[in-house]
């Protein structure tokens, strides 16, 4: 038996014809509501962004 995927990462064309046929196609509302309810979980948590906390660190640490 001989498989058709020959490797992990598609060519550019591959990729190509993969974006082009599957474009204009519509999601079913049961899985737009899944997508919508994950992301609104996954913005609500702050634990998400860690960049966005406080270090600690005042202006006046970094001046020094």
């Amino acid at each position: 038996m001989e498989y058709k995927r020959q490797s992990r990462h598609p060519s550019e064309a591959t990729k190509y014809k993969t974006s082009q046929a599957l474009k204009g196609r519509s999601k079913p509302e049961m899985v737009k509501q899944k997508i919508s309810n994950s992301l609104k979980q996954y913005w609500s948590n702050d634990d998400n962004f860690p960049a966005d906390k406080p270090s600690g660190a005042t202006i006046y640490d970094i001046m020094l």
